[in-house]
């Protein structure tokens, strides 16, 4: 396993915004992050709520990232190369990747900063005959990425390689700008892009990091990419939103995929209300969950797989995926597929989304491409084959703060991307990054029936003050 070492950690005063509870480091585990998080804080942790195990079994819990130390680089690389395919205008670097600590509050800070225009293949174009070659185009930023993949660190794998079928993944973050003459809605719209999200092994690998060898696996998204947070604003919403979306599609020929995607926010001529779903608030420290759950069953006639995608902000579920395969031994039409999609606890309509012409399915009739295969019979079809294959192969958690690129063109084609960016510099700051594995699922907004996190912490605070008292009456008894 991969373990790097920082040279220095840069300390900085508490910020009195720190004040507000919103702003509180994240309690997610018991009483020793209690304890941790009193002595090093001086917070009690025990008043912190808002996360996706208030609604959820959570049995086991394994901290990947505890912003006070440098043991996420157990699980975290830092990245030196590329993100290609959507012309993003930056170039990852290990040292836009550092810890941040103060009386009260440590993070990681991905940042990105502009620079001296220079030569990248971030900003340029795959060859689809040939994708280990780049065309270059330029960049204007440097900016912090973090991956799992190279330290074999997948979200839903144990340690030692054993398949979650149901669990969760947790971020805690806030962002920063230098610029206070702009609000948080124009950096995002002049190419801010900070993103959270899920790739699998089964495709080609996220980034292209320098020095390594091109290895050519699968076409993006045969197996579906799963974005837990993004803050992108197109223009066409009056706030940015918080989004979280899935991107899936299979191989139509050999050097192309249909594809589609569903996100909570819609289309920019086909928009879901915005009541549905949160608006950003990345001024301030908030939870952003994602869980996942596999059910078998079978009966005589049948025998189905249903996997169930959740979306989490601070406690609160805004977005429901369920994708179904159904095999029926009675019927000639023996395998049938299903997805429903609730937004904001309303159900939703999945459609062939107006930025893609590669809905190449019986179902959309929406096709620019030629399909060197049977067409699928509809986009559920798709969307369970694509998740298939990822769960099969495990996920591994990209986060990353990208400067522009091509990521409001996928809501406005006539956009075509973000303009160059010109926000100057910015900051993605993550406290904590927590993998849950759950028990059976719980309905309702109360705790698990294990020990409440309120009640850990207090037994963590009459540990401490009994010591303490212990302490004094020896000391007494000795002075006598």
């Amino acid at each position: 396993m991969r373990r790097q070492h920082l040279a220095a950690l840069e300390r900085q005063p508490l910020n009195n915004s720190f004040r507000d509870i919103n702003n509180w480091p994240p309690a997610f585990i018991g009483p020793a992050s209690a304890l941790l998080m009193l002595t090093t804080a001086g917070v009690p942790a025990c008043v912190f709520a808002g996360s996706l195990c208030d609604v959820n079994d959570c049995k086991t819990t394994e901290l990947w990232m505890n912003g006070a130390s440098q043991d996420y680089l157990n699980y975290f690389t830092r990245i030196n190369g590329y993100h290609v395919g959507t012309q993003e205008h930056q170039k990852y670097v290990d040292k836009k990747v550092k810890p941040v600590l103060g009386i009260g509050e440590a993070y990681i800070a991905l940042s990105a900063d502009e620079v001296d225009e220079f030569e990248c293949i971030g900003n340029g174009y795959v060859n689809l005959d040939d994708r280990s070659e780049v065309y270059p185009g330029r960049c204007r930023y440097e900016a912090g990425a973090l991956s799992t993949l190279k330290n074999g660190v997948f979200v839903n794998r144990t340690p030692f390689g054993g398949v979650i079928n149901s669990g969760g993944i947790e971020i805690r973050l806030k962002m920063e700008k230098n610029d206070a003459s702009i609000s948080f809605d124009e950096l995002f719209k002049r190419g801010a892009w900070p993103a959270i999200w899920l790739m699998s092994p089964a495709i080609d690998d996220t980034f292209r990091i320098d020095g390594a060898s091109f290895e050519a696996k699968g076409l993006w998204p045969e197996a579906m990419e799963l974005d837990i947070l993004e803050f992108i604003n197109g223009g066409w919403t009056a706030n940015t939103p918080l989004i979280g979306s899935i991107h899936y599609g299979y191989l139509a020929n050999e050097t192309q995929t249909s594809w589609n995607y569903i996100n909570n926010v819609g289309d920019y001529d086909r928009p879901l209300p915005a009541g549905l779903y949160p608006q950003a608030e990345p001024e301030n420290w908030h939870n952003y969950g994602f869980t996942w759950n596999q059910v078998n069953t079978t009966d005589a006639l049948h025998k189905t797989r249903t996997y169930t995608l959740n979306w989490y902000y601070d406690g609160k579920q805004y977005q429901s995926l369920s994708i179904a395969r159904t095999e029926d031994y009675s019927s000639e039409e023996s395998t049938t597929y299903s997805a429903e999609r609730t937004v904001g606890g309303q159900p939703t309509e999945i459609w062939c989304t107006s930025s893609s012409a590669r809905c190449c399915t019986l179902e959309s009739a929406r096709c620019n491409i030629d399909v060197e295969r049977d067409l699928p019979k509809s986009e559920a079809e798709v969307m369970f084959q694509a998740l298939e294959l990822g769960m099969s192969q495990g996920y591994y958690l990209n986060m990353n703060f990208a400067a522009g690129g091509a990521g409001i063109g996928v809501y406005d084609p006539v956009i075509g991307g973000f303009p160059p960016p010109a926000f100057g510099s910015a900051e993605m700051q993550v406290s904590h990054v927590s993998r849950y594995t759950f028990g059976s699922a719980r309905k309702g907004m109360g705790r698990p029936k294990s020990v409440p996190l309120m009640s850990k912490s207090i037994v963590a605070l009459l540990i401490v003050w009994l010591g303490f008292i212990g302490l004094r009456h020896r000391s007494r008894a000795r002075l006598k």
